[in-house]
Formats: structure tokens, sequence, C-alpha cells
């Protein structure tokens, strides 16, 4: 396999590969308690506590800042591999002993850990609540912020039900597509961002409502795009930036724009391999040449990410408040 990949890789293209039969997996799955952990030579502490974890539901008993002392009654080692106490602990239940600054006294946790995919997915929803409260702050809850983190059906509903309680009631939105990594419904995202408003009306006890309903046209829409916005997120960009829909701040996206098919192997592999391309409308190959640039470039780089800063955001947050003033 690693052979046949070498030859595919000189297509130089997107989306494809070839993979074995999936093997047993012999490796123990680690548990997650929804916590992040800092780390010294003398001891190990709890540094924050992931909204929604497992751990979260035990807040009133610990805090951050306590100790772990023990995982499963066995004593942690601060200078060792802590995370050897965590392999093989999913779907089963663990004990976590902790030093309680409140109670002066080692309490123990009882709690079901998750997978780590399930905990990114928390991890994420928080970076997504804290965007979305950045940007009611700072516009005074004038622009709508709605993030997406691929192009699936999934990401499509939630898209939708967002820009109709979030977006329509305001005067503005930044669609943010940093970090898509694609799918297909690009054009059911753009069509919703360029459906024209041609009326507005009013159902007795209700209040007043545009035509076609939750359109958004007469409001500026910002979007935000990185290095990591991928595949059908580039598609949507591109669309948006053909269309002239509004303006589009960050960093030019991958350059990874191509749909593939796929067949199965009878011993259980898998093979993708190009199946059509995407061009803008004068012919250039999306796939290849380089990437959907943005109208206004500001970088984010790992400094602002230890700082908790979002350069991209703040500019996109300048935009659209330019935007609505005029």
């Amino acid at each position: 396999y690693d052979y046949a990949n070498e030859m595919i890789g000189h297509l130089n293209s997107s989306h494809t590969g070839i993979s074995g039969p999936r093997s047993r997996r012999t490796e123990e799955p680690s548990a997650h308690v929804g916590a992040v952990w800092e780390f010294t030579n003398k001891k190990i502490t709890l540094k924050r506590i992931i909204k929604n974890g497992p751990l979260y539901d035990q807040k009133g008993s610990v805090v951050v800042g306590d100790e772990l002392v023990a995982v499963n009654g066995k004593t942690v080692d601060p200078k060792k591999n802590i995370w050897t106490c965590f392999n093989g602990m999913l779907e089963k239940r663990m004990t976590l002993t902790f030093k309680s600054q409140k109670l002066k006294k080692n309490i123990d946790v009882s709690l079901e850990p998750i997978s780590s995919r399930a905990e990114n997915r928390l991890r994420l929803e928080e970076w997504i609540v804290s965007r979305r409260e950045i940007v009611k702050q700072k516009t005074g809850d004038k622009v709508a912020y709605i993030y997406m983190r691929a192009m699936g059906r999934g990401d499509l509903n939630r898209f939708l039900k967002e820009l109709e309680r979030d977006a329509v009631p305001r005067n503005g939105l930044i669609l943010d597509l940093r970090y898509n990594f694609g799918g297909n419904v690009h054009d059911r995202v753009l069509l919703a961002l360029t459906k024209p408003v041609y009326a507005k009306w009013r159902i007795r006890g209700l209040s007043e409502t545009s035509q076609s309903t939750f359109g958004v046209t007469d409001k500026p829409v910002v979007l935000l795009t990185n290095e990591i916005t991928l595949s059908d997120g580039e598609m949507t960009a591109n669309g948006f930036k053909t269309m002239k829909r509004g303006p589009i701040i960050g960093n030019t996206t991958y350059g990874w724009l191509i749909f593939t098919t796929g067949r199965g192997l009878m011993n259980g592999g898998y093979f993708r391999l190009p199946f059509w391309g995407c061009y803008t409308l004068d012919g250039k190959d999306l796939e290849t040449s380089g990437g959907v640039k943005p109208d206004i470039f500001v970088i984010n780089d790992l400094n602002h990410d230890l700082q908790n800063q979002d350069p991209q955001l703040d500019k996109a947050i300048e935009k659209a408040l330019e935007l609505i003033k005029k």
C-alpha cells in the first residue's frame, strides 16, 4: 500500500490514496475526563474544566487549582507519564483523587470518561461559544457569528438554524470557515446567503419577518478563512468571492479542492481517486491555483493562540461594523 501511495502521490492531487483492510485494534484507547492539566516537577494540578465534560458535573466538588493525587487508587507521579493511568479505561468508571483546596483534604470523584474525539468536540464548542461572545460584546450584539467546522448535512442544518435564529434579527453576519475540512453543501450555503429579500410581512400577533423567509441579502456578510480551510470550504469561499457577497478576511485557503470517487477492494482495502475538478469561471483550477485569496490578509500565529488573541476575528468585526454604517 505504501508503494501504491507513492505512485499515486506523483499525481500531485489531494483527496487520493489507498489503504489496506482495517486491522484489529490492539492498543487500548485512552480515556479523557474533560480536563486541562498543568504539569510541574512537583505536582499535577487542574488548570481548566471543559464545559459539559465528565468532570464538569463534579465542579461543585473540584475546582481549578486542585491537585490530582491518584487515578483509580494509584498515586500519580508528575515526573512520569500519567496518561498510562487512563489507557483502557474508556467505557469504564474511573475514580480520581484530588487534594481539595476548599475542603483541605483528599476527595474522590467518580466519573465515566469519554473518548478523545468526544473531548475535542467539547473543546470546539467552547471555542465557538467564546468567538460568538467576543462578537456580541465588541459589536453591541449587532452582528451574528456562525461557525461551520465542515460542509456535511448536519453542519448545513446547524448553519440554517443559526442563520434563522441569530443572523436574521441582527444587522450583519460573520461566517467563519476557518479549519473547515469540507463536504459538499456549498451550493445550499451560498443560496441561503444570496436569497433575495423582496418584501416584508407580519402574521397577526407575531413580529415582522422578511420575504423570502429568513433572507439575509439585505445584511452585510464577512467571511473568515485561513490556511486550513479545505475542500468544500474553499468551494464556498470561491463562490462567495465570485458573487461579491462580501469581503473575505484571513489567510489564503489550503488549495485542496477536488471531488473523488472511492472503491472498496475484495480484501477490505479502499482507494480514492480524482473524479471531478473544480474551476473558477475564468478557467483556473481551484486545486492547483494556490487557494482562494482573501480580500484582507490577516495572519493568526502561535503567539496569538498562546495569548488568546484572534486578530482575524477582530478585523472581521471591524469590517462588519464598517459595512453596517454604510
